[in-house]
């Protein structure tokens, strides 16, 4: 006896779908769909419960980067694995790059220093 083909995980019967809430959430289930091919995605379902693993992972980081342009270590994905959750990470590294201030690019405010 062969199992039913699987076409992608859900929720559940009559589950609740929370919609992206703003851009960054919409480009990461957009993303996600691409990847793992299910639709619709709600905001706090698992990426790994969705059919995701860590060849997928590594590619929706890779994608999220650049279209984003955000740095994302891999880590992140495993340790906030719905929408909301890396959404939160994103935001987060967003204020902090925007807190930093970049050195100038004609090197007027380096130090010099002798080794």
């Amino acid at each position: 006896r062969r199992l039913p083909a699987w076409t992608g995980a859900s929720s559940g019967e009559g589950a609740v779908v929370i919609a992206p809430r703003d851009e960054i959430e919409a480009v990461i289930a957009a993303c996600w769909r691409d990847l793992l091919h299910v639709d619709p995605i709600s905001i706090d379902a698992s990426f790994f419960e969705l059919g995701g693993h860590s060849l997928l992972a590594t590619q929706a980081v890779s994608r999220l980067r650049e279209l984003l342009q955000v740095p994302l270590p891999l880590r992140s994905l495993f340790d906030a694995p719905t929408i909301e959750g890396l959404a939160a990470v994103i935001r987060q590294a967003r204020s902090i790059r925007a807190a930093v201030p970049m050195p100038a690019a004609d090197g007027e405010d380096r130090e010099e220093i002798e080794l």
